[in-house]
């Protein structure tokens, strides 16, 4: 019975993982390519926050669906925690890059609460 349980434990760690890691990797690909938009000139400065902060919304969304589809049951909190992660993970990049964080807590609250949205979001529709 113990094994069991510590099976399904671990496939649901695994879950998480890999659904922020392809959350993590969305990220990086859509920020590749507006970074290249912009190289172009296809893309005006100005639209660049409106952009990232798509991306980073369309990413936690991503991963909370695959991880609800994988977990099969309560699809949202398993979506709002790949949310959560994810912002963890975006804060400890900012952090350790030497990128201040925003003067305004509002925007960083706003940042938080659209990560935990997103994934929880993709959680239900999956």
């Amino acid at each position: 019975m113990k094994t069991s349980v510590n099976k399904q434990v671990l496939a649901y760690g695994i879950n998480i993982f890999l659904s922020v890691l392809f959350s993590v990797l969305i990220t990086a690909v859509f920020i590749a390519l507006t970074a290249w938009l912009m190289l172009k000139g296809k893309v005006s400065a100005g639209a660049e926050r409106i952009i990232l902060n798509a991306i980073r919304i369309l990413s936690c969304i991503a991963g909370g669906y695959l991880c609800g589809k994988r977990n099969k049951i309560r699809g949202f909190l398993w979506g709002l925690l790949v949310g959560a992660l994810y912002c963890g993970i975006l804060l400890m990049v900012r952090k350790t890059t030497g990128s201040p964080l925003p003067l305004k807590p509002v925007s960083t609250i706003t940042s938080v609460i659209s990560c935990l949205a997103g994934g929880m979001l993709g959680g239900m529709l999956s």
